[in-house]
């Protein structure tokens, strides 16, 4: 069995700040770059068109000189 295939025509993910979606964008339309102190989510999703019905899963990141630093701390098992 395969799984129903929509169409995904939104951003991975964006910065965080005083908007719902600010820069820098995870987007290939974008060319936004990230700097050390920048916060931003990454919010992969998967959307059926057959089931009229989607999911995204949010974990929020501090860009930091020496990487990237998860802030979202909940578990991701069922």
């Amino acid at each position: 069995d395969q799984a129903p295939v929509g169409v995904f025509n939104h951003h991975l993910g964006h910065g965080i700040g005083l908007f719902p979606h600010e820069a820098p964008h995870l987007n290939p339309h974008w060319d936004d770059t990230f700097e050390a102190g920048d916060v931003f989510t990454a919010e992969p999703g998967l959307y059926a068109d057959e089931l009229r019905a989607g999911m995204r899963i949010e974990n929020d990141y501090l860009v930091t000189e020496n990487g990237v630093e998860r802030l979202t701390d909940f578990s991701l098992e069922l």
